[in-house]
């Protein structure tokens, strides 16, 4: 059994909607709301012209757009900005040349200039301006600390080796992308045994046989039919309500996978009918989620998720001491939830799971 592809990145209660996506949720009111003839021509298209790979990213593009939207390119990219703003050598003339520049293009397109030779000149020359006070800051700070590197070996060489020995404690040396990927990829998908093994284990089980370890469960004739009948219900087709709640135990404020598309996208799209609030999603959802399971077409987007190591202790050089955290798609959540949620109720009578648990990451 192979696991999921992994992309390296080196850089109880169903919980409330943040109130920040009310502009999202607002779009999704209106008669016609928009994207939503693409979104139902596209899942009608599901097992024809278009496999679950495709659906889910024509999917993942109309919400993305949504997004853009409701709050502005500038906010859904927020976090690139962000990480410019905390880097150590931003300046307050980076901070201004950089919003002079977004000011000259907002008013192109305020003004309908974008395609003005003049106009386009200007905001070459501010780009270009913004740029270049962007390289001059950063070779200011690098030139500042390698001259304050110089003073601590000329004037004290202990604390020029401290200050060394400190920083590779501290930082990890393992910075090529491609051997952390190659590193957590023969990891995932190194062959475990025991993953056979709890599939028979659970078979076993089922029809009342030995396990190869000799420690099985016995059953009689009428045992073994009503646990053959009790385990049916794992494959029965998905239901709109199991959908719609797994999509509500999604956490809100967390990290968006490959995708880019948060679990508030899913939870937002709420419309109020007949003084009822639908989710204008759950049927397109739950008809996605069904063809993957009755189908086996399981998408590209459910095997990819960013992934960060995390160092725990000891050498920072050896890979081994690092934690993978992993960053998948929302709706490979909620899949994972429905398929656990089945899983839990079945076994809990027979006290192999204890009890109803959701994942930790569903914090449901």
């Amino acid at each position: 059994m192979r696991g999921p592809k992994v992309r390296v990145m080196t850089t109880g209660g169903v919980p409330q909607q943040n109130r920040h996506w009310r502009k999202y949720s607002h779009l999704f009111a209106a008669e016609s709301p928009p994207n939503m003839n693409r979104i139902v021509d596209t899942v009608d298209k599901l097992g024809g012209e278009l496999n679950s790979t495709q659906v889910i990213d024509v999917l993942g593009k109309e919400l993305f757009r949504l997004m853009s939207r409701a709050f502005g390119r500038n906010h859904v990219n927020r976090h690139h900005i962000r990480e410019q703003r905390d880097t150590p050598w931003w300046t307050a003339e980076c901070a201004a040349a950089r919003e002079a520049m977004f000011n000259q293009r907002d008013q192109m397109r305020a003004l309908g200039t974008i395609n003005d030779p003049e106009a386009k000149s200007v905001f070459s020359n501010l780009r270009t301006r913004y740029q270049r006070l962007r390289r001059e800051a950063r070779e200011a700070y690098r030139m500042k600390h390698f001259e304050e590197l110089l003073k601590k070996c000329k004037g004290n060489s202990r604390s020029f080796w401290q200050l060394l020995d400190s920083t590779l404690r501290s930082e990890c040396l393992l910075s090529d992308v491609n051997d952390w990927q190659r590193y957590f990829e023969g990891l995932f998908n190194e062959e475990n045994a025991y993953r056979d093994s709890d599939a028979e284990a659970i078979l076993s089980f089922i029809n009342g046989q030995p396990r190869n370890d000799g420690n099985g469960w016995e059953a009689s004739m009428g045992q073994r039919v009503q646990r053959v009948e009790a385990a049916a219900q794992l494959n029965e087709p998905f239901n709109v309500g199991e959908v719609a709640f797994a999509i509500r135990c999604l956490s809100n404020n967390k990290a968006c996978g490959p995708d880019r598309i948060p679990a508030e996208c899913y939870k937002g799209a709420k419309k109020e009918i007949e003084g009822r609030s639908v989710n204008l999603l759950v049927p397109h959802i739950h008809r996605l989620l069904e063809y993957v399971r009755s189908t086996g077409d399981y998408p590209v987007q459910f095997q990819t998720s960013y992934l960060t190591p995390l160092f725990k202790k000891g050498d920072p050089r050896d890979k081994g001491n690092y934690r993978g955290l992993a960053v998948g798609s929302a709706l490979a959540k909620c899949y994972a939830f429905i398929l656990e949620q089945r899983l839990s109720r079945w076994g809990e009578p027979y006290q192999l799971i204890g009890g109803i648990t959701a994942p930790n990451w569903l914090a449901c």
